[in-house]
């Protein structure tokens, strides 16, 4: 709206875009929208380097217009607005490489133990039917942690708990929770 508004005053268009940023930023520090404290924690750096970015903009205005080294100040003012948008995207596409890195990880981790589960199950279902004796060496070792291996994996209540449990030294209960 300001640029339809004010569309002969560039320097009027920044300042209010500098308003806009500062504002997006107070309720993004106040309210913190997002669940995880690192959304919150980048969306604040985005807007600091769109702060950044807006300032350097007042050089190529037509608020220093009249200025006899414009040219040399507008090709530093371009080269360290690139350096930052560079800056900028290398930090987005860390976390999201690092955030994907671990969900599978996770992931990888969820199928291994439902695999697990699914072998257990099988072993016990055979050794039910041919009416023999299963004992806790036949079986694989499965390894269920005692806490998730990561505070996102808590929050979920739906992970496959495997108890097994001896009756006696030739046979092997299983139960699942």
């Amino acid at each position: 709206m300001t640029i339809v508004t004010l569309k002969r005053t560039q320097s009027l268009q920044i300042i209010f875009m500098h308003f806009q940023s500062l504002a997006i930023m107070i309720y993004l520090i106040l309210a913190k929208p997002f669940y995880e404290p690192l959304l919150n924690h980048l969306e604040v750096f985005n807007e600091v380097c769109i702060l950044i970015t807006e300032y350097h903009l007042i050089v190529f205005s037509d608020f220093l217009s009249g200025s006899a080294s414009n040219s040399q100040a507008q090709d530093t003012a371009g080269n360290t607005m690139i350096a930052f948008t560079v800056i900028n995207m290398v930090v987005n596409m860390g976390i999201m490489l690092w955030k994907t890195y671990h969900r599978a990880r996770l992931s990888l981790g969820r199928l291994k133990l439902k695999y697990q589960a699914w072998k257990l199950r099988r072993a016990a279902k055979y050794a039910l039917d041919s009416k023999t004796a299963v004992t806790a060496e036949d079986l694989v070792d499965v390894k269920v942690p005692s806490r998730p291996p990561h505070k996102f994996l808590s929050k979920f209540p739906t992970h496959l708990h495997l108890a097994v449990s001896s009756s006696n030294t030739t046979t092997t209960n299983i139960e699942t929770f």
